[in-house]
């Protein structure tokens, strides 16, 4: 399957459950496995960045805050 068609199964789904689907696409899953290490498991922010081949040396956290904290999350609505 390829990222197009996943994606295209992806906001269909989302469509399904009356969410507008232009907000996400498959990076959201890359920002959700960040949530998910940060909230669910307690990783710290280096280890992140590590697994996310973001900075080798932790010296730019700007992009794990964006995934961490997005105008879209909502945090009321369990994840």
């Amino acid at each position: 399957q390829t990222s197009q068609s996943f994606l295209e199964c992806l906001r269909n789904n989302l469509l399904d459950i009356s969410i507008d689907p232009r907000p996400y696409g498959t990076h959201s899953f890359r920002r959700g496995g960040c949530q998910y290490l940060h909230t669910v498991l307690k990783w710290p922010f280096w280890q992140i960045c590590n697994w996310g081949r973001w900075a080798d040396n932790f010296d730019n956290p700007g992009t794990i805050f964006k995934y961490l904290l997005s105008w879209n999350d909502n945090p009321d609505e369990e994840r």
